[in-house]
Parts: structure tokens; sequence; C-alpha cells
């Protein structure tokens, strides 16, 4: 069972295109033969997005640049841990820095739209990661 709700703003600032979301999400696992388990998770989001000088074959690029600080009330157990053993907990505060680039216009191959590409980086308590952001970071 999930339940959750998302409030964002979107507009101009003084530094660009601004993006805040705010959100809760709450989720309880009872699965057969083992633990019972949930979790809340609070996060709160902001990106800018800038158009950028240069172009790419004639096509106007923007990079927006993101952060987003993830808190976890009761923070959910993961399934195993690195060594394979049950028991680990996910990090109660996790935090991202990032960034993503693309079109202003978006490229299209066939029907689709391609989206804008970029990095992020999580980190939190014993959590380092690496994120390949594909569209929208959050």
């Amino acid at each position: 069972m999930t339940v959750g709700a998302r409030a964002q703003w979107h507009g101009e600032t003084r530094f660009g295109d601004g993006r805040y979301v705010a959100a809760f999400g709450y989720a309880y696992a009872d699965p057969q033969g083992q633990r019972i388990d949930g979790f809340a998770l609070f996060t709160h989001s902001v990106q800018l997005r800038r158009v950028l000088a240069s172009r790419l074959q004639g096509r106007a690029l923007h990079w927006s640049p993101y952060a987003s600080l993830r808190w976890y009330v009761d923070p959910p157990s993961t399934p195993l841990t690195a060594n394979g053993l049950p028991g680990g907990r996910t990090a109660r505060v996790q935090a991202e820095l990032g960034f993503s680039l693309g079109p202003v216009v978006p490229l299209k191959l066939g029907r689709f739209d391609l989206p804008a590409l970029g990095f992020g980086y999580r980190f939190g308590e014993n959590l380092s990661v690496f994120r390949l952001v594909i569209g929208q970071p959050f």
C-alpha cells in the first residue's frame, strides 16, 4: 500500500526558470513469510533551467542544475547488505546534487521526444551513488 502527495511550483526567477517540488509518501509492505516493513519519505527539490548562449547544430541548449533532499522518517530495511546478509537500513537523510543538459525544443526520434541527459551524485550515511539522469531528475 502506498499513499502520497506532491506540490510543485514553477516560475521565473532572477537566475532562470525555476522549479520547486515538495512531496510526501508512505509505503507499507506485508510480504508473506517475511517481516512487515513501512516507511515515510519527505522530499524537497529545486531546479534551475538556463538557456546556453552556444548552440548545437543550430539548436538552443539548456542546462539545469538541481539539488534534492530526501528524509526517511523510518528508513526501510534493505533485503540484502553488501555481504549478502539481511538487515541493512536505508540512509535516513540523503542529498543529491546534479545537472542535466538538453535541447530547448526536444529532438524527435520518430514519434518520441528525446529527453535531456545528466548526472547526479546522491550521498548520505553509508551512501555514495552516481546517477545517470534521463529526463527530469525528480
